[in-house]
């Protein structure tokens, strides 16, 4: 089995190929591979490629090189790698900055352990069933995480009776919370909205907006009772204390394309916009996800007096740890700052629960990650031009 992450640049391409070649034993454990230049003939590209693929198998512990022979040789070792999977019901156009930071950072803890990771996007959920029959076959398998757009009574039936121990990571746990028989690691919202709080109004803000998706879900439950126990204690009236439900503006029912996805949030948020013109309680700092930024951004771009009320706006974005090294920072029209949660630490967790239930099976545990930290942006970009061409209060909370 061994599938490794759906990536399609060439260097990776060319590592896959080499990979399977020795998993299914086409390529023996000391067998030499042919040079740089025999392969990147056989695969029609530069040695500059090939060389990243042999620094992946290397780093892999599939091919190293043999003191006092010339070459690069299989491991001895390969054969006794073993597989961590991770399986994600986002699929491929899904993948954004934060779910993007927890495969990267699976892959990195793995490896420190002599694992190798194979990142598997399903599409619905036969698809996702069949996969994790296939894990729990696959005898190469030391077990695996599990995150996306699942039901509880889906994890649950998908888990419980596994050989091989699984860890519910990210949002899927609040799904799955009150469920004893599964292993969870999450990120503590309460932590990340209790410091995007304090962090407004130490910055003067009196005024505050938090957008949350899924009033319904405990994790948005975390962050208004994070929000409101922050403004409270910092004497803000309620009616300076805004909390918009976009899922609830939305009214959309799932499954949805990317596009409408987009579409959807764009819809809702334009209706918070309207409503603040209505009545007046323009906010002077927001806490929102940083996947909904590009929207509510394009949104005030197209709005003249939104534009206008909103340019001293305090913007805290909720993301991920990594949000800058894999997005790159893009500067905000307005003072920014980043509230990061430690995925490294949630996933770290999970790896190590991993293999402590492989050597000594223990009770199902939950584990709180409350590591977050702030970042802000140092140089703000120039307000950009315009160049895009209800009522909420059934939404506010």
């Amino acid at each position: 089995m061994g599938r490794p992450a759906s990536d399609q640049s060439l260097h990776r391409q060319v590592a896959r190929d080499i990979r399977r070649a020795i998993e299914t034993g086409q390529l023996a454990p000391g067998s030499r591979l042919p040079n740089e230049i025999r392969l990147g003939e056989q695969y029609a590209v530069s040695r500059t490629t090939i060389r990243q693929a042999l620094v992946m198998l290397t780093e892999d512990r599939l091919i190293d090189r043999i003191p006092g022979r010339h070459g690069i040789f299989v491991s001895a070792a390969s054969q006794q790698m073993r597989y961590l999977h991770m399986v994600t019901m986002f699929g491929r156009k899904w993948i954004g900055p934060y779910d993007a930071a927890i495969m990267s950072q699976t892959e990195q803890h793995a490896r420190r352990l002599g694992w190798r990771v194979c990142i598997h996007h399903a599409a619905d959920l036969n698809e996702v069933t069949q996969m994790i029959a296939e894990v729990n076959n696959d005898p190469f398998s030391i077990g695996g995480t599990l995150e996306g757009r699942f039901t509880p009574q889906q994890v649950v039936d998908l888990i419980r009776g596994s050989p091989l121990p699984w860890v519910v990571l990210s949002d899927l746990v609040e799904t799955v919370r009150s469920d004893p028989v599964l292993d969870q690691v999450i990120c503590d919202a309460f932590s990340s909205i209790q410091l995007a709080a304090r962090t407004l109004i130490d910055g003067g803000c009196r005024n505050i907006a938090l957008f949350i998706f899924h009033q319904e879900m405990v994790w948005n439950q975390d962050c208004i009772s994070a929000f409101r126990s922050v403004l409270d204690a910092a004497e803000i009236p309620a009616n300076q204390q805004q909390i918009f439900d976009l899922a609830a503006l939305r009214q959309t029912q799932y499954p949805v394309t990317l596009e409408e996805n987009t579409q959807g949030n764009f819809a809702a948020i334009r209706l918070v916009l309207e409503h603040w013109k209505q009545t007046d309680q323009w906010p002077d700092g927001i806490i929102m996800p940083e996947s909904d930024m590009k929207e509510f951004e394009r949104c005030i771009r197209q709005d003249a007096q939104a534009k206008d009320r909103l340019k001293n706006m305090h913007v805290t974005l909720t993301a991920s740890e990594e949000t800058v090294e894999i997005s790159g920072r893009y500067y905000l029209p307005w003072r920014t700052t980043w509230i990061l949660a430690s995925v490294t630490q949630m996933v770290a967790t999970a790896v190590s629960m991993i293999r402590e239930r492989r050597i000594n099976p223990t009770e199902p545990r939950r584990k709180y990650i409350r590591e977050v930290r702030a970042v802000t942006d140092p140089i703000p970009s120039p307000t950009p031009s315009p160049h895009d061409a209800g009522n909420v209060s059934a939404m506010m909370v």
